[in-house]
């Protein structure tokens, strides 16, 4: 009897727990919890089996470091193009993107009016968002780093 007791109650305390989190809802979470500004670019190539990190800011075009990526919880992307343009568009925010996570998790798919596009997630944090964007050339990958603002 002590045991049909116990197999009760141990039926009726796990029947409360709290479902557990998978690693897609956690990145959906920090994805859609607020504006993700580009702060950092930089290529990453293996020489000889070392791994090296070479920055690519100075080389991008001014326009694109004041971008804001908003990544909505309804699937919509808010692309904003900052104050500096690149180039004219008649609004600087294009929210014509819709965005999802694959199986997977570490590609965010992009559908467009014009292209699809995948951004591989290298790292993701409360804080920082890196992307490749899928230009991988052998051995070298280049990547974008996004800084969370709240």
């Amino acid at each position: 009897m002590r045991s049909v007791w116990f197999l009760f109650f141990l039926l009726v305390f796990t029947s409360f727990r709290t479902p557990s989190v998978t690693d897609e809802q956690k990145r959906i979470a920090i994805l859609t919890s607020g504006k993700w500004l580009m702060a950092d670019s930089y290529a990453r190539y293996n020489v000889n089996g070392t791994i090296v990190k070479r920055s690519r800011w100075h080389l991008l075009d001014s326009c694109f470091k004041d971008n804001i990526m908003v990544f909505g919880k309804t699937g919509h992307l808010y692309y904003d193009q900052g104050k500096l343009m690149c180039k004219p568009f008649p609004s600087r925010v294009d929210s014509s993107f819709k965005w999802r996570l694959d199986n997977s998790s570490n590609l965010i798919w992009l559908d467009g009016q014009v292209f699809v596009q995948a951004l591989f997630i290298e790292y993701i944090s409360d804080s920082v968002l890196e992307v490749n964007e899928h230009y991988i050339f052998g051995d070298s990958a280049f990547i974008k780093v996004y800084k969370h603002l709240k």
